[in-house]
């Protein structure tokens, strides 16, 4: 699979995405492209049979994603390398934005790209990202820790602010920030820290990235062969004794979807709550 990255203008404001976005979508479209994941796409009525199946021949040799104002393009298909189609997307493209082709992709929304083609493999980090988030919440110094969640650490409603005193310290933390912040990491590159919430937590988690900021995801072209691996614990919330969900799936070997999540009813045993952990990541399977 070859790959190129494009760096296009940038719009200033919401409305200004708005517009690339529009821009983009109409351009790919006169292009003979269409969107072929996340939605059902059906032939209009006024497009013929043959200039349907033509673009369907091109969706199935190139991929481009479209996230904020960079472009990449994935051919797919290695066995048609269909690259005249490639080059062309890239000639009306300079035509029509101000753009340059920076080449294979090494970094896109913040994670890091590095690939070994002899040995078909792949891996995405956020190093610099994890790097910015401690500086920017002063836990750049801090000691590292090796648990993305302490042990001692019971969180519960109780340990809530009560008084006023404590409500006032709570509205100058940058809880709401920093948790932003770590659901990125954690849905990009890092479902090692799913778990782990409130303000102690966030302290603790953000003490373990400090010491695994070079933590990767790693994924390769062998074994093509799914699994999922689940676990839930017993009455774990302290408030309403609710179970905690948590499964990994990977393809090849290599992680692919995680979650951690609160049960929605209250499991009367461990065998129940792990039925319940194994049903929802048969669902997502």
């Amino acid at each position: 699979m070859s790959e190129v990255k494009y760096e296009v203008e940038k719009f200033n404001g919401d409305s200004g995405f708005s517009t690339w976005h529009r821009r983009m979508k109409d351009f790919l479209i006169q292009q003979g492209l269409h969107k072929a994941l996340g939605s059902k796409f059906k032939k209009p009525e006024s497009m013929k049979l043959k200039d349907w199946k033509e673009m369907d021949e091109k969706a199935a040799s190139a991929i481009r994603l479209h996230l904020i104002d960079d472009l990449v393009n994935n051919i797919i298909d290695e066995e048609r390398q269909d690259k005249e189609l490639i080059a062309k997307l890239k000639k009306y493209l300079y035509k029509s934005f101000d753009m340059k082709d920076l080449g294979p992709a090494q970094q896109i929304l913040g994670m890091k790209i590095v690939r070994e083609r002899t040995k078909r493999k792949l891996w995405l980090s956020q190093e610099k990202y994890i790097e910015c988030v401690l500086e920017r919440f002063n836990m750049k110094s801090t000691k590292p820790v090796s648990t993305p969640l302490a042990s001692h650490l019971k969180l519960s409603k109780q340990m809530c602010p009560t008084t006023k005193k404590e409500k006032d310290g709570m509205a100058k933390v940058s809880y709401s920030s920093a948790m932003e912040s770590l659901m990125y990491v954690m849905v990009c590159t890092r479902p090692d820290i799913a778990h782990a919430v409130g303000v102690e937590a966030i302290k603790w988690i953000l003490k373990y990235l400090r010491g695994t900021t070079k933590d990767c995801l790693c994924f390769e072209g062998s074994d093509p062969i799914s699994k999922g691996y689940t676990d839930a614990d017993m009455a774990g919330d302290l408030d309403n004794r609710k179970s905690t969900t948590v499964y990994l799936l990977t393809f090849s070997r290599r992680a692919i979807s995680s979650q951690s999540k609160l049960q929605k009813c209250v499991a009367l045993s461990k065998t129940e709550a792990e039925y319940i952990a194994a049903t929802e990541a048969g669902k997502e399977m």
